[in-house]
């Protein structure tokens, strides 16, 4: 065999090689979850939802409810004309309703990752209302996408 063709067999072979692995490394990648999200422990980066108003089909009989929503048919049982407006695929949408005393409002909300434990935080700090009256404050945060098994405790508090 000559030097020539020795170095055609190989640079062929080195292209074939890579073309299987290439392609295992692909199949091996369809069977895993495409969550965005990759955990690592501090604050997250969200975006506050302003188009969506009232919680629909909940039942609040405690002064908190709270929704972790990862799929438009979620999205649809509690949430009226909202087809389309966000990509689960990429995203989750954390929400929820605070009953309070008088005409509070959030004052500010951040969401904190503890790997260890596959936790999320989600913090509301309330602030207090002038007026006395029954009101249900929502509050909303859209995330990069998590895994179903993750669990989100929010704590709503003043």
């Amino acid at each position: 065999m000559t030097k020539k063709l020795k170095r055609v067999l190989i640079k062929y072979s080195s292209l074939f090689l890579l073309f299987l692995l290439n392609l295992a490394d692909s199949s091996c990648k369809q069977n895993e979850p495409a969550y965005v999200y990759q955990c690592q422990d501090g604050f997250i980066e969200f975006q506050n939802i302003t188009t969506l108003k009232f919680i629909e089909n909940l039942t609040l009989n405690d002064s908190l409810a709270t929704l972790v929503i990862q799929s438009e048919e979620q999205l649809d049982k509690y949430f009226l004309n909202t087809r389309g407006k966000f990509d689960f695929s990429k995203n989750t949408v954390l929400a929820g309703r605070y009953r309070a005393a008088n005409e509070d409002a959030i004052l500010k909300q951040t969401i904190k990752s503890f790997c260890e434990y596959n936790v999320l935080y989600y913090d509301i700090q309330m602030k207090s209302g002038m007026l006395p009256s029954q009101i249900k404050v929502p509050f909303f945060a859209l995330i990069p996408k998590i895994p179903d098994n993750a669990t989100v405790q929010f704590h709503v508090h003043y």
